[in-house]
C-alpha cells in the first residue's frame, strides 16, 4: 500500500499546489518506479527510439477532473508534461483552440468535455502535435 499527503506542518495553506500537482504527482511517480511496465506491453512509439514520438503524460486521456470546494479555486491545476524524443525549442498547450501558458491547467477552465493539445516546435515551425480528451465533472456544491 502506498499513500502519499503533502502539506505544511503546520496546516496553513499552501500556494500553488492542489492534490493532482501536490501529492498527486509524487504518487504517479511512485507507482511508475514500483511497478514498470515490461517491455512487450510498452506502445511501439515508446520501443523504437529512433521512431520520433510525442505523448502527453499528464493529464491522461479520458481523464475526468472535478473542483474542491474547500481548496480556492487558484489552487486546482492539473500539471502538464509530455515524453519526447524529438528536438525542439518550445512547447505550446492549447486547450479547445486556446493556448495556454506555463505548465498547469486550471481547472476551473475546464468545460464538461475537452480537447487538451501540445506542440512541439522549433524555429516558429511545428514538428509534431498531439491531443487527449479531458473532462470536468459538475460538482454541485460549486452550481450553486
Amino acid at each position: 500500500m502506498v499513500g502519499v499527503w503533502v502539506g505544511n506542518k503546520d496546516g496553513s495553506e499552501m500556494k500553488g499546489v492542489s492534490g493532482a500537482s501536490g501529492a498527486g504527482d509524487i504518487f504517479n511517480k511512485i507507482v511508475y518506479a514500483l511497478e514498470p511496465i515490461p517491455e512487450r506491453q510498452l506502445p511501439s512509439t515508446f520501443q523504437k527510439e529512433s521512431q520520433p514520438y510525442l505523448s502527453i503524460t499528464s493529464p491522461l486521456n479520458g481523464s475526468t477532473f472535478e473542483l474542491n470546494p474547500s481548496i480556492p479555486l487558484a489552487n486546482q491545476e492539473i500539471k502538464l508534461a509530455i515524453q519526447t524524443n524529438i528536438p525542439h525549442t518550445e512547447v505550446i498547450w492549447q486547450l479547445n483552440g486556446k493556448t495556454l501558458s506555463g505548465g498547469y491547467l486550471p481547472i476551473s477552465a475546464l468545460q464538461p468535455s475537452n480537447k487538451l493539445s501540445v506542440s512541439l516546435t522549433q524555429s516558429g515551425h511545428t514538428l509534431q502535435q498531439s491531443s487527449i480528451k479531458i473532462f470536468q465533472s459538475p460538482t454541485e456544491a460549486l452550481q450553486k
